[in-house]
């Protein structure tokens, strides 16, 4: 029942993504940090979102696919010039320092960013496919995800978007851990991640 009200909550939160996302709330990704617009919704599973996504190299990966290891998760698109290149290096300095946890770069311009592109930027960028995952998927399902994690995006003209910078930790159940809200304070997101990795198993 929890779930399936946490469910109803993130469709809802589709037209608030869109629709309440104006000057003011969130900013251009060329602008740098962009302030949270939303909360992520307590409790709630990324694994119970339904959908049909691709990663890097075509394949079927249900987001589902990703539970048992903790993942970061960001939302970006491979020809933003600016926020997302920094928010990837943000990825990259905390997997220098934790690398025992899994990392999903989800597009927001599937338009574009198919499988192969995903591929090539994976490959350019030097993310190595054993910790690093990118997912293109529909519309509908990056609203969906958006609003569980608590990211704002909006399509500003035919080349860019507006979005949150904002790096999501996820459990290995899939639930929201820690949210990294702005760019380049990768330390607290390092402390977090350590101490629940340091947890004695249940």
């Amino acid at each position: 029942m929890r779930q399936r009200s946490a469910l109803k909550r993130a469709r809802w939160l589709f037209v608030v993504l869109t629709a309440g996302c104006g000057a003011g709330e969130t900013a251009p990704h060329a602008h740098g940090h962009a302030p949270d617009a939303v909360a992520a919704i307590p409790g709630m599973s990324v694994y119970n979102l339904a959908g049909e996504w691709l990663d890097q190299f075509g394949r079927a990966r249900p987001l589902d696919s990703l539970g048992g290891r903790v993942q970061l998760v960001a939302l970006a698109y491979t020809n933003c010039a600016v926020a997302c290149p920094q928010i990837v290096a943000d990825m990259k300095r905390i997997e220098a320092q934790v690398p025992d946890v899994g990392f999903v770069l989800v597009s927001i311009d599937p338009a574009r960013d198919t499988p192969d592109q995903l591929r090539r930027f994976a490959e350019g960028s030097r993310l190595p496919p054993a910790r690093w995952t990118l997912l293109h998927g529909a519309d509908d399902q990056l609203l969906e995800l958006a609003a569980v994690l608590g990211i704002r995006y909006r399509r500003i003209s035919d080349t860019d978007f507006m979005h949150s910078n904002v790096i999501v930790v996820i459990d290995e159940r899939g639930e929201v851990l820690h949210r990294q809200a702005g760019l380049g304070a990768v330390e607290e997101t390092v402390s977090r991640l350590r101490e629940h990795l340091d947890r004695p198993s249940a």
